[in-house]
């Protein structure tokens, strides 16, 4: 988790710049975002539970 977070972080800010500048907006870079948010929402509720060990 700790490495998908960096990726994240990473990315993040180069990927909003490339869209603001594409649109000239940052209202897209915004919406896009809050799309990965919610993805990623609906990804950890289908997530399996952990399986406890001894």
């Amino acid at each position: 988790m700790t490495i998908a977070f960096g990726i994240g972080q990473t990315l993040g800010p180069t990927a909003v710049g490339a869209i603001t500048d594409a649109f000239g907006n940052l209202s897209y870079a915004l919406n896009a975002s809050a799309l990965m948010l919610a993805l990623g929402a609906i990804a950890a509720a289908f997530q399996g539970r952990l399986a406890q060990t001894s």
